[in-house]
């Protein structure tokens, strides 16, 4: 009895009580998965595609920092910033390094399975033992930083809540974006599918700057991935680059305050709701790509602002190179960082004029150092768009000054039709030069109170701290800096109050109002505790009003991700995925590998997998009715076209004029109306094409602009969608509106257009009747009827 006591108090070996434990512990995880496994198979469980995506996504995000932390120290000799500023720094600097591998692959065609991982591993390998440094330099600063508070416990904790909500409602493909759907991921995917960079001459949007779209290639040119968890992808490596946004503003608050001691101040991102509600919360599009190059901009300025110096030049070029590559808004950073440095940088200039022969030459040549080192920066970075555009198009800033490039492909009225269908002129201010600018500086104080482009019926949702607290920066500690950084911020809203108000823009500006707003927090409190008197009840102000915000538009997302959640609980886990655009994921199914679409008047068209052009003037230079006269010609000049299909959305707006609207419908009808796929009509153009015949001729009775009479249909081309009506110049007919059906038969007219609500004349409603068949209605707008001989009636 003793030898057992005795046992029984004396310690085992560590390694054979580490091995027991660790047996009995293997052995209840085989033992559960027994018992849980009858239930819900294993295989199955949803866990297994998200820690795929997790891994995914982390890989690429250390090939970003591997390859920017190593061009950081290396090239750009930063070697002392504080932790913060260098991980967020990296990143950019990485997405930017990254980007440009992305372009030369892509022209060489080297997309592929196997390309992803390896270019992933690649750039790890190259920066990796600085990488291994910063770790271990990242670890020992983390053992000696002091404690949290409790208070700075709960704004982390409202912070983390709140990024939680966000990756809920990026979380699975429901929160796709709808410019996300026909732009932004189907660049990524036509380019993944074609194993490289192409052009698109059938689509005006994929012409832009779209940085996004190369970083989403990778996604979607990763093994092993049904589409589906491919969007699932490129949504995680958005919500990633949001989480690096969330470093960035605590490095520019440390800043901005003169303190790498601040805890938890990203959480001040989220005192500006607006990143909640629909068309400003992620969901695939390149704004919150473009916001994350924000405040890498303002450190790298705001350093460049300290001390001139041509290696910090290059750097702040090469990141405002980066978000012209990512959006055109760039112009909201490039504008006020020449506010910031432009001053100072001609009063050099001027002093090294005056001083010329005393040491002056030296500084006019050290400034031309400076600042030829920013704008070549610039423009090296941002050139493989505007060299790629100038190879397919003919036209470096495609689809814009279409007018002074020869831009091909092009079509009659192409530069007319772009100006007043592709940009919402209703959002461009207008007026003389002094009214604009008096328009902008009210807007500066006043766009987070009026909202424009709202889909939230209005409601005051962006968050107001910034506008509020602007005027309280002659009054704190570090206003010097927290002045650069605010200047950054009033000069890009300024700029965009300016050019364009839709608000969804402001995004890319989000992050520096945010991190001014942090820092005006902190920095107030600290100048005065006296001043908590006002903050604290304007912030919670924010917060109560601004908490609604959370649930305006991502409640339909939460709840989708909860579905996707529950869907192993329910039964559904083999066909949880099924569901996401699966109309589009069918029609893809439906066509041929080397099927060309044609999708009429619609945009979104994620999940195809095919090559698409539209055909909506103004949004695309490649399709024109001009000189066809018979859908026998619109047969064949889509087929030297390419075009193997048409892709028709039910209920979608009509075409861009009558006379394609008349000729498309009679091609249409020849084939039946198409095939019902996934909801929508797919029209096959490999069939016998329609019959040649004279051209058509068409009778209008009160169709909107036109005088009842008869055209011939290629008269009809005043186009339907301007933005402006006041534009709209419409023909007069070739011939007056027949008198009666014996009139009308001798005339042979193969098609009738009725406007919606227009009484046809009595003596020719029977002739209507019988002789016509309707083959297209436009609620509220018009009907087509054809002829019953041209219809094959």
């Amino acid at each position: 009895m003793h030898g057992v006591v005795r046992w029984v108090k004396s310690p085992l070996p560590k390694a054979i009580s580490g091995a027991i434990v660790a047996a009995i512990c293997l052995y209840g995880v085989k033992f559960y998965l027994g018992q849980v496994s009858g239930t819900y198979a294993v295989e199955d469980w949803l866990a297994w595609p998200l820690l795929t995506l997790f891994g995914w996504t982390a890989l690429l995000n250390l090939a970003w920092l591997s390859l920017g932390h190593f061009l950081l120290v290396r090239v750009f000799r930063e070697r002392d910033l504080p932790m913060l500023e260098t991980l967020t720094m990296s990143v950019a600097v990485g997405v930017i390094a990254f980007t440009q591998l992305m372009y030369v692959a892509g022209a060489l065609h080297l997309y592929g399975r196997v390309f992803a991982p390896l270019i992933a591993a690649a750039l790890i390998a190259v920066g990796a033992p600085d990488l291994l440094r910063l770790a271990r330099t990242y670890l020992a600063e983390r053992r000696l930083a002091p404690p949290i508070t409790a208070w700075g416990t709960l704004v982390m904790a409202l912070g983390g809540m709140c990024v939680g909500i966000v990756y809920l409602g990026v979380m699975t493909p429901d929160a796709i974006n709808y410019d996300a759907s026909w732009s932004h991921l189907t660049i990524a995917q036509d380019y993944a599918r074609e194993g490289g960079i192409v052009s698109f001459p059938g689509d005006y949007y994929k012409s832009l700057p779209h940085l996004a779209s190369l970083l989403h290639t990778w996604s979607f040119c990763v093994p092993g991935l049904i589409p589906q968890l491919r969007w699932m992808l490129a949504l995680h490596q958005e919500f990633a680059l949001f989480l690096w946004t969330l470093v960035g503003v605590a490095a520019a608050c440390r800043w901005l305050c003169d303190d790498e001691r601040l805890r938890g101040t990203w959480a001040a991102f989220f005192l500006f709701p607006i990143i909640f509600v629909y068309d400003h919360n992620l969901g695939g599009a390149a704004d919150h790509v473009a916001a994350a190059f924000a405040l890498p901009i303002l450190l790298s300025a705001g350093r460049l602002w300290q001390r001139s110096d041509p290696r910090r030049a290059v750097l702040l070029g090469c990141l405002a190179g980066g978000l012209l590559l990512t959006k055109y808004q760039a112009i909201y950073l490039l504008f006020p960082i020449g506010l910031l440095l432009g001053p100072r940088w001609l009063l050099s200039l001027v002093e090294g004029i005056r001083h010329w022969r005393t040491g002056g030459r030296a500084r006019v040549g050290a400034l031309a150092w400076v600042v030829g080192g920013f704008v070549v920066a610039l423009a090296l970075t941002s050139a493989p768009h505007f060299l790629k555009n100038a190879i397919f198009y003919h036209n470096p800033v495609h689809p814009f000054m279409q007018r002074v490039f020869p831009t091909r492909p092009s079509v009659p009225d192409a530069a007319f039709l772009f100006e007043n269908t592709f940009t919402d002129v209703n959002w461009v201010p207008k007026g003389t030069l002094g009214e604009r600018l008096r328009h902008a500086l009210l807007l500066t104080q006043t766009f987070s109170f009026e909202p424009h482009y709202s889909f939230t019926k209005n409601f005051p949702s962006f968050g107001s701290l910034f506008t509020l607290l602007f005027p309280i920066i002659p009054f704190v500690r570090h206003r010097g800096r927290i002045a650069v950084g605010a200047l950054l911020g009033f000069g890009g809203l300024f700029t965009w109050a300016y050019t364009f108000n839709v608000d969804r823009n402001l995004q890319v500006l989000l992050p520096i109002l945010a991190a001014v707003t942090g820092a005006l927090l902190v920095d107030a409190f600290r100048t005065s505790r006296l001043s908590l008197i006002g903050l604290a009840p304007l912030v919670a102000l924010q917060l109560i009003w601004g908490g609604d915000a959370l649930f305006y538009s991502s409640y339909e997302r939460i709840r989708g991700a909860m579905d996707l959640i529950r869907s192993g609980y329910e039964g559904r886990a083999k066909r949880r995925f099924d569901q996401y655009r699966e109309g589009f994921v069918k029609i893809g199914e439906a066509l041929p590998k080397d099927a060309t679409v044609l999708l009429h008047m619609s945009h979104a068209n994620l999940g195809i997998d095919r090559r698409m052009h539209l055909d909506w003037a103004g949004f695309q230079g490649l399709i024109t009715f001009k000189g066809l006269h018979t859908p026998r010609d619109v047969y064949d000049y889509y087929r030297r076209l390419g075009i193997t299909d048409l892709l028709i959305v039910p209920g979608e707006r009509s075409a861009s004029n009558l006379h394609t609207e008349v000729l498309y419908d009679a091609l249409v009808h020849h084939y039946g109306g198409g095939k019902s796929v996934g909801g929508y009509k797919l029209v096959d153009l490999r069939p016998p094409p329609p019959p040649q015949s004279a051209p058509y001729e068409v009778v209008t009775i009160g169709a909107t602009g036109y005088r009842n009479g008869v055209f011939a249909v290629d008269h009809l081309t005043t186009p339907e969608w301007l933005l402006d009506a006041s534009k709209k110049v419409f023909p007069r007919p070739d011939r007056a509106l027949p008198k009666d059906a014996a009139d009308a038969r001798e005339q042979h007219i193969d098609a009738v257009i009725v406007g919606s609500g227009a009484t046809v004349p009595k003596p020719l409603r029977d002739w209507l009747e019988e002789d016509y068949v309707q083959v297209y209605s436009v609620h509220r707008n018009f009907s087509v009827y054809l002829a019953r001989r041209a219809a094959g009636s």
